[in-house]
């Protein structure tokens, strides 16, 4: 992929390699999330059996306190997302996004709501991406007016984060700054070098 990314070079202001794309860390905070999920919906034996289907490396790593602003292997944490996700669909995953939305804007950047507007969110989106996620590129196009495009390089996680979690987040959030109407819609990477792990999201608000 090395030579495709030489090829067919990104627009960003600095230099890029592949191993700055992929997502190696994200916060506690997201995997506290989904334990919150599981012990509502599946009752307090439901984490315990959750850990039982990973393997050894992920239940040993998420058996036990994780803190909020903790790092954690994101490699891990995809593992226990996809175990949970299981048979579950991109309905949950959606849902999840929503859930992580609200919840992340009104604790630990509760500040943002004082000053929370589409242009706001998304001047920000970057930094907000950066402080949950370790690795990956942002693009985020929007001069202005009821329209924007998002552009995530990023390698790791699983699909349905990309495809529904994601957008379920962008969702709620516009909804949050007073959107009446929201409308995200995800392309997924195709292509080669960076195409291939290029996550597109149109976003349409009133």
């Amino acid at each position: 992929m090395k030579d495709e990314f030489a090829k067919n070079r990104v627009d960003w202001t600095e230099s890029v390699t592949e191993s700055d794309l992929i997502i190696t860390q994200e916060r506690g905070q997201l995997v506290r999330h989904l334990r919150a999920i599981v012990e509502r919906t599946r009752g307090p034996e439901g984490w315990a059996k959750l850990l039982a289907s990973v393997s050894e490396p992920c239940r040993l790593a998420f058996d036990g306190s994780i803190g909020v602003f903790e790092w954690v292997d994101a490699r891990l944490a995809t593992e226990l997302s996809m175990a949970f996700n299981e048979g579950s669909g991109e309905a949950l995953t959606a849902d999840r996004g929503r859930e992580a939305a609200r919840e992340q804007l009104t604790t630990v950047n509760r500040w943002m709501l004082r000053f929370l507007s589409p242009s706001f969110l998304l001047s920000n989106f970057s930094q907000f991406f950066r402080f949950y996620f370790m690795g990956g590129r942002i693009q985020v196009e929007h001069e202005g007016g009821d329209t924007a495009l998002i552009h995530i390089w990023a390698i790791g996680l699983y699909p349905d984060f990309w495809a529904s979690g994601a957008p379920g987040w962008l969702e709620e959030a516009l909804r949050m700054t007073g959107c009446q109407e929201v409308e995200v819609r995800y392309e997924a990477p195709s292509g080669r070098g960076p195409e291939a792990c290029h996550h597109r999201y149109h976003l349409i608000w009133r």
